[in-house]
């Protein structure tokens, strides 16, 4: 029930059994429908969530239009991260994009597991920091990379959400309209295409 959460943990740091149990005792297990909310804008974030399986994304209202800032596969953490750690109104919306079954642990547990045991310090210390190193990295995107690049790059680190993710929500995380969106994948689908070699086949009828 918690084995990915363990697994990932001590693909880190190294935890003790009566450290892992410590944690396990704090834990959580949670199944959403698809399209739910689970935390909204304004609302105080009170866990942070290992998805088991599912996607989720992270997002906020500017006017009429949702604009994607994260997204999130099994295997990752999810929650409103300036909310959780400060305490303040959370200025994101998080919705589920599949059926989720989250692994969840409540702030003050969080704290008190922080403040108990080292190793866990640490390995919060090092998710925290992956998460402001993706900001950085996706604010330099923003700024110093074309839609055609910014689309390569979501092919390299995020493979699965092309498969898993509506092209709308893509075309907002990437900050693109859907059309461009949509021109962008062509054209990188037609120049892959392009540059793959012909079969042996066809190079024997073309010699």
């Amino acid at each position: 029930m918690f084995e990915g959460l363990k697994q990932t943990i001590e693909g880190s740091v190294r935890l003790t059994a009566s450290e892992w149990q410590a944690v396990e005792t704090k834990l959580t297990l949670r199944r959403l429908k698809k399209q739910t909310i689970w935390l909204r804008a304004g609302q105080y974030c009170q866990s942070v969530a290992f998805i088991n399986a599912g996607a989720m994304r992270c997002f906020h209202r500017k006017g009429e239009k949702d604009i994607t800032s994260h997204l999130q596969f099994n295997g990752m953490f999810c929650a409103e991260v300036q909310s959780l750690l400060f305490h303040q109104p959370a200025a994101h919306t998080i919705e589920t994009l599949e059926e989720c079954e989250l692994v969840l642990l409540r702030r003050d547990d969080l704290f008190e597991l922080r403040r108990t045991i080292p190793a866990f310090e640490e390995f919060v210390g090092l998710v925290i920091q992956k998460f402001l190193l993706s900001e950085m990295k996706r604010t330099a995107s923003f700024l110093l990379k074309s839609p055609d690049e910014r689309y390569l790059e979501l092919l390299r680190d995020l493979p699965q959400a092309v498969q898993r993710v509506p092209q709308y929500i893509l075309a907002s995380y990437l900050n693109m309209t859907p059309e461009t969106f949509s021109r962008v994948r062509n054209r990188i689908r037609r120049h892959r295409n392009f540059r793959k070699p012909a079969s042996p086949a066809v190079r024997a009828d073309i010699s």
